[in-house]
């Protein structure tokens, strides 16, 4: 330093009211001549903490130029001296060297071992910033000249004793080549730049070239450490005024400030200081309130903490007077909801990564597809976020396609590939289900299913034709293609960015609009970089995206701009100079405190063990400074894990009892205690309203609360208007019947449920196989000749169901020769036997009064008409397995069946899997028959039949037999007598059902029991008819189980699992 300079030197205590104190000796400098005074400070905060200090203190507007961050005012003094240069900023580094890393790989392939470590560093997303924190300090040990200037940081001297031999070193030295030969680049040809310049190099250019003056007072203050560039640009300054002011910090009698020694041992170099006695822990902490507040468990430390804060603030202690100061962003979070229950005004005051922003994931989620070869979960991941527009079914449903069609557990791909397979699986599926839909009486379900999977065609095609615009632009993909991306995906409106806007009140919204601004400027930043590195050539688009994806785990954005008179949620770092009140340290555990942190690249060095010792006394002397900084001092530690493992307490508490005066407190809490037994302990209106639910005072509920607990008690299921019929079938009356809730829900609501149909069964190949042999051999003496030889129908049903196989099942393990094989001959074997039986026992009466069919006159047969049914007129369907013509009739007279055969009539089947069956199914084939123009079977006997295809047993006096205006079937039990039954009793059964769908009453089988029943059970218990065994579909393989299980907090609400009627 200059002997003219005057130099002050003053020593300034660790405590609350530093920047009091600071600020009012810098406000008597800056009286004097504000316009020739500069204050030098090391950080931002800090710097502003004293300027406001001085404004407040002078009253008045002060010139914040002459307050300034110290690497803030060098770099603008090298602007005014040198206009033409460029500077090559922190940012432009970290670019510089994420691309440096990738285009190592390719240029290092002849050194395998080498060019695999940089490889495995560049798929690293943290590895830029761990490299650029050693880099930025080897960079500066390599250009400063004077090598004593390293003694004044343990940190410097420890990186100079790093080993050579390493791949980090070599990396370290290809990386130092590479930026030595961009100082030297000529970034713009129009301006004849000699040389840019990064950080060091300005400063190396000021205290190595700048002569001038700049103004009388210069105080410098607040320096815990100072790096050897540092240290020369201070002996600089200090020559540059006239007068120099150096502020230290007390040295506090621990390691965690050695590094002060330092900072004097800087000043000692350039002037005897005076020493003085250093102060001790438990004199600076005497006047301190310090407690320890123990809990049971983290849950209970962040409820516990919570309410002991919500406390303060009801007896008058101002939010903003508060701090609580988190390890991680899962407390911090933790915290932040609860406190959002209890209604305590918060914001946090650290940063995050842009990475953890939804917004930002979601913009580069193209790219990311693209780069990883078109994974599934991000071609999902892609339609969830929006890129196919708004879609008609959840991503669940889309995975749970892809997963049915053997497409989600498929491996990286190119586009054409994945699209490829796709189309075809899908428009597969689509033809199949347009095949089955004349197969199957579930037509509606098979609709529904139709419409899905039209809507996964129509997604995949946006979502393939995006990709390929992306794929095809990576021929000529430069470092302003994907901002021209995002810009027309805003303009044609798939990506609603302007949405956003709408909701900005709320806070994670307004979270993702400031990560959204902060992604900008990164991304326009980072283009201008790439520019000066490559110009105008292509870069790849691979490249591209993990030079923009890793930044994003380096960029910070800030979640919250609230600011006003909230409490700070914070990290220790940022907490430092925080000055508050109360200062809450959570989870203040062995893991926590200290939390050491060591740059990963040092573990395998030579200089690791000096490395955590100098970051466990970095993180221990912000610890002591947070503290310093709070006249109320609370740790909480929890003393388990939720799991009832115990917690360690940090290895500081040990210490600090012998230290300090600490008072302990013991809350614990009983995790099984939902509401607080205590109203005193209930802050959130969800407690409060449970505490009052249980204490019968409804009286304090609020409104909202009142109705959601009188629809518990009486909860109602019919909705307030009319509901449309629409057009009637089988599946929809039998569903009614079986669960009211069910039809709402499936053909109301069309909610899909959880129910995973095969649809492609073993009864549809059945039906399929029967609808081809019974069309080849309609009539009754071809086909009974055919089944005489056995071998002969059973090898044309094989061959027969071998050809359905090939179209219906691609999927399963059925599709395997081996299954298949064994599957066609069961069931080639099942329908022998069916056949068998259909054969020998068609309509049985008894008294050896048979009847056989002559002609099948109708397979799988579609209709659909208008029906009447009591006072409705509706549109029915059928899709009817058979219809045929009988070999006779026998009329039904005299409570028996005449042995005179009369001619031909009509016989409607239904096939079966197996012997159960619901007769209202066949009435309403009849019904629809009765209407039919083909058939019009008005006044013509007509036999209602059900044939089960697994052979298991005879079925022939199983038939109903309509006759003019009533139906015969037979009495129950063992009777061989039949009886005949007004056929008004099922459309007045039918008409029932209609009212109650019309009326909407969808009443739950789960709260009350079935208004309506079977047909024809209730007219057993009327009139003594056969009972069919019919079954009901119950809760149990219901597709809505799970969703009517949530339900079970309403009043008498309970699933029927494996409930029997």
């Amino acid at each position: 330093m200059s002997k003219l300079a005057m130099i002050n030197f003053d020593f300034f205590e660790l405590k609350n009211t530093h920047f009091d104190e600071v600020a009012e000796k810098v406000k008597k400098l800056y009286e004097k001549d504000p316009l020739n005074f500069l204050f030098i400070g090391p950080s931002g905060f800090y710097v502003k903490q004293v300027a406001d200090r001085v404004a407040k203190k002078l009253n008045k507007t002060i010139n914040r130029d002459g307050f300034r961050v110290i690497n803030q005012y060098i770099t603008e003094i090298f602007k005014v001296y040198n206009p033409t240069s460029i500077i090559i900023d922190r940012d432009f580094l970290k670019i510089y060297i994420e691309k440096e890393i990738e285009d190592l790989i390719e240029r290092e392939k002849n050194d395998v071992e080498f060019s695999k470590y940089v490889n495995v560093l560049s798929k690293s997303t943290k590895s830029t910033e761990y490299i650029l924190d050693i880099f930025e300090k080897k960079w500066e040990i390599n250009k400063i000249e004077d090598k004593k200037a390293l003694t004044y940081s343990n940190v410097y001297l420890n990186l100079e004793n790093m080993e050579t031999n390493t791949n980090f070193y070599k990396l370290y030295k290809k990386l130092e080549e590479s930026l030595e030969n961009i100082l030297n680049k000529k970034f713009n040809d129009e301006i004849n730049i000699g040389q840019n310049y990064d950080s060091i190099s300005i400063y190396k250019w000021f205290y190595t070239n700048f002569k001038d003056k700049l103004g009388k007072n210069i105080v410098i203050s607040g320096f815990f450490d100072i790096s050897p560039v540092t240290s020369k640009v201070l002996e600089k300054l200090v020559d540059s005024f006239e007068n120099s002011h150096i502020y230290a910090w007390e040295m506090l009698k621990d390691r965690s400030f050695e590094s002060l020694k330092g900072f004097y041992k800087f000043m000692d170099d350039k002037i005897k200081v005076s020493k003085r006695k250093q102060i001790l822990l438990k004199d600076v902490f005497k006047e301190k309130n310090i407690s320890i507040y123990r809990t049971s468990d983290i849950v209970l430390e962040v409820e516990k903490i919570s309410k002991d804060i919500k406390k303060k603030i009801l007896v008058g202690i101002q939010p903003e007077e508060i701090g609580v100061v988190v390890s991680d962003a899962m407390t911090a979070k933790m915290f932040s909801d609860y406190f959002d229950e209890i209604n305590v005004p918060h914001r946090f005051k650290d940063d995050n990564p842009l990475s953890q922003s939804r917004i930002v994931s979601i913009l580069l989620q193209p790219l990311k597809t693209v780069v990883r070869g078109y994974e599934i979960e991000d071609m999902l991941a892609m339609i969830e976020s929006g890129y196919c527009g708004k879609i008609n079914i959840n991503i669940d449903e889309f995975e749970k396609y892809l997963k049915k069609l053997n497409l989600f557990y498929s491996s990286k791909s190119s586009l054409k590939k994945r699209k490829d397979e796709w189309n075809s699986a899908f428009e597969d599926e689509i033809n199949k289900l347009k095949y089955s839909i004349k197969n199957t009486e579930e037509s509606e379900r098979v609709k529904r299913e139709l419409e899905t999977l039209n809507e996964l065609l129509r997604v995949s095609e946006d979502l393939f034709k995006l990709l390929k615009e992306i794929e095809e632009s990576s021929k000529n993909f430069n470092v302003s293609t994907y901002r021209e991306f995002l810009k027309k995906w805003e303009e044609e409106e798939i990506l609603e960015i302007k949405t956003l806007k709408k909701y900005e009140n709320f806070e994670v919204i307004n979270s993702e609009i400031i990560a959204l601004k902060e992604f900008s400027k990164m991304l326009i930043k980072t283009e201008r970089t790439l520019e000066k590195i490559i110009g105008d050539k292509k870069i790849n688009i691979s490249k591209f995206y993990r030079i923009i994806n890793d930044l994003c785990e380096i960029e910070k954005f800030r979640s919250s701009e609230k600011y006003s008179n909230t409490i700070e949620i914070m990290n220790l770092s940022d907490s430092r100079f925080v000055n508050k009140k109360y200062k809450y340290f959570i989870d203040f555990t062995e893991n926590n405190y200290p939390k050491v942190s060591i740059n990963p690249f040092l573990t395998s060095m030579n200089i690791a063990n000096e490395s955590l010792k100098i970051s466990e006394k970095m993180h221990r002397r912000s610890l002591f400074i947070s503290m310093i900084f709070s006249e109320n001092i609370i740790f909480s530690t929890p003393i388990s894990t939720l799991d009832g493992e115990p917690i360690l307490s940090s290895p500081y508490e040990k210490e600090f009892f012998k230290y300090f005066d600490i008072k302990e407190v013991k809350m614990y809490g009983e995790k099984k205690e939902v509401i607080p037994k205590d109203a005193d302990e209930i802050f959130s209106e969800l407690e409060k309203d449970m505490y009052y639910i249980l204490q019968n005072k409804d009286f304090n509920l609020t409104k909202e609360v009142k109705n959601l607990k009188e629809n518990i008690k009486n909860n109602k299921w019919k909705i307030n208007e009319k509901t449309k019929i629409g057009t009637i079938s089988h599946n929809k009356v039998s569903t009614y019947v079986d669960c009211p809730f069910r039809y709402y829900l499936s053909y109301i609501a069309k909610i899909r449920g959880d129910k995973d149909f095969n649809i492609f069964s073993e009864g549809l190949i059945k039906h399929a196989a029967m609808k081809t042999l019974f069309g080849e051999y309609p009539y009754y003496d071809h086909m009974d000749n055919l089944y005489l030889n056995r071998e002969k129908l059973i090898n044309e049903l094989s061959n027969i169901i071998e050809e359905i196989w090939k179209e219906m099942i691609t999927e399963g393990l059925e599709k395997y020769s081996a299954i298949k094989e064994v599957e066609i001959e069961k069931i080639s074997e099942e329908l022998y036997e069916s056949i068998g039986e259909i054969l020998k026992d068609y309509i049985n009466m008894g008294k050896k009064l048979k009847l056989n069919y002559s002609d099948v006159l109708k397979t799988e047969y579609f209709e659909e008409t208008n029906i009447k049914i009591g006072k409705y007129k509706l549109k029915a369907e059928a899709r009817i397995d058979r219809i045929d013509k009988t070999n006779g009739n026998y009329i039904y007279l005299m409570d028996q069946f005449e042995d005179n055969l009369k001619p031909e009539a009509y016989s409607i089947i239904d096939y079966k899997n197996k012997a159960s069956f619901q007769s209202e199914q066949l009435f309403l084939y009849y019904k629809v028959l009765e209407n039919s123009k083909e058939f019009d079977l008005k006044n013509k006997d007509v036999y209602l039949k059900f044939q089960p295809l697994d052979g298991s047993g005879k079925m022939g006096d199983k038939f109903i037999k309509i006759q003019k205006d009533m139906f015969i079937i037979k009495k129950k039990g063992n009777s061989k007598q039949f009886l005949a039954l007004d056929l008004k009793e099922y459309e007045n059964w039918f008409e029932k059902i209609l009212s109650n769908i019309e009326e909407s009453n969808f009443d739950p089988i789960s709260i009350k029991d079935r208004e309506i029943k079977r047909f024809l059970e209730e007219t057993s218990e009327k009139y003594g008819n056969r009972k069919t065994g019919e079954k009901y579909y119950e809760c149990e393989y219901c597709q809505y189980l799970k969703l009517c299980s949530m339900l079970e907090y309403l009043k008498n609400f309970k699933v029927k699992k494996g409930w029997k009627k």
